[in-house]
This record gives C-alpha cells, structure tokens and sequence, in this order.
C-alpha cells in the first residue's frame, strides 16, 4: 500500500478523517497546537481539552492543582492562568507534572470531534517527531494519513492559511509517495502566518511573539494525542512518553 497523505480544511476535514479511518494529525499552528506540544514539551502529566468554556470550569473542582489555559478570540479567558500562548508557556516555571484544563477557539474543538483510531497534535515545532509517529502508525496500520488544516472555527477556508502551509511542511517530513490537498502556500512559514488572516488578527492584538513562537520548526519533541475521552473533553498526552 502506497503511503498517503491528504490534506483537508476545518470540521469537514475532521469528518473526511472519520470516513477513514486513518491517522490524524490536527494542525492548529496558531496556536493550540503549538501551545500543547510546548506544554509536554515542559512536562505535564496530561491535557485535559475541552470544547467549552463552561464544561470546564464545571470539572476543575475534580483538580485542585491543575492549571487552566486557553483563549477566546484570541485572550485569555478571565481567571485562568495561562493564555493559548506558546511564548507564556515557555517561560512558565515549575509545569512538571502538572494536570492542564485546556480551551480554545479552534483546535479544542476539533480534537474532540476526531474520532479516528490515533489523533495526533503536530505543527513546525513539533514536526519531524509527529511524522516520524503518524508515518509508524499509518505503515502499521495500513491506513492513509489526514492532515487537518484547522482554520477558525465558524470561518471559511480562507482562514486557514498558516495551518495549511505548516500541513504542507508536515507532508515533506512525513515523505509520503502520493498528497491530495489544497494548493501549497508560497512563502516561508513567518512570513505566511503574517500575512494569514488570522494571524493578523493576533497581530493587533500585539501578540507577534507567538506567531514567531509558532513557526520554529523542531524545537519540540513530544507529540500529544488522545488517549481518552470523557464529559465535554479528551484527555491528550505525550504519545513519546513511555508509559510507567
């Protein structure tokens, strides 16, 4: 069997994923998936990922030293600890260990709707380690590969120009003898986020560090995926980490 790849847009990439089944990758370059592979990068015990903001606040009495993170258009929601930042993320001290109630706008939501026999996290930062995982799995299993372009949720498939160009620059690292997909993006992958639209919304909202953050490749080894699934959430952690 040939080694595939394609590349699919938002929900309906999630769903063409489903139909596989296959190996899915989500790429939420800006930023959830990178903000979750910084995150077991720095060494949380586990992720905790929920659609809604409310479903998890409702659980966070369940993890009295949990830490809450994530956004809503883009700031961090009021009282949590973190933002869906991979730059505060970074310089966060002391993470080891540590359980993480996870939101945002985009990526959350699409992780809990994938459905597929492995569900990966992977962007640039990630990148040779998420190929390296998918393309194991996909020979093992026989099965194609389905790089899920994020975008916005609710937004069109304009809106997913940075994460299309980072599913790209995965397909490159994952070597696969036929992709299907949208046109590849040109440009290099700073200037790409910059230009996205939703980069530049990030843009004014003065968080430039993070589009930078975003589009270092292989500075992370760990590859977060789901392991579970419970009321309102998945439960992701490192695939990289061996178990006891």
């Amino acid at each position: 069997m040939k080694r595939s790849v394609h590349i699919r847009v938002g929900q309906a990439g999630v769903q063409f994923a489903n139909r596989q089944p296959s190996v899915a990758i989500i790429v939420d370059v800006l930023r959830s998936s990178t903000t979750l592979a910084l995150l077991f990068q720095k060494g949380i015990a586990c992720a905790l990922v929920f659609s809604e903001v409310a479903d998890l606040l409702s659980q966070k009495g369940r993890f009295p030293d949990c830490l809450l993170i994530g956004e809503r258009g883009g700031l961090k929601v009021p009282g949590f600890d973190f933002n869906n930042s991979p730059t505060e993320v970074d310089e966060a001290e002391n993470l080891s260990g540590k359980i993480v109630l996870f939101t945002s706008t985009t990526g959350a939501r699409l992780l809990n709707l994938c459905h597929c026999p492995a569900v990966l996290v992977g962007c640039p930062a990630n990148g040779s380690a998420v190929a390296a995982t998918a393309r194991g799995l996909a020979d093992q299993w026989q099965c194609p590969i389905v790089l899920v372009a994020a975008g916005v949720w609710g937004r069109g498939e304009e809106w997913a120009l940075e994460d299309i160009a980072s599913a790209w620059h995965l397909s490159d690292l994952i070597k696969p003898d036929q992709v299907m997909g949208p046109d590849r993006p040109d440009g290099d992958l700073v200037e790409i986020f910059h230009r996205s639209l939703h980069g530049q919304v990030l843009l004014q909202l003065g968080l430039s560090h993070d589009l930078h953050w975003c589009a270092r490749k292989d500075v992370v080894s760990a590859v977060p995926a789901v392991s579970g699934r419970g009321d309102g959430f998945v439960e992701v952690k490192d695939w990289s980490r061996p178990v006891g």
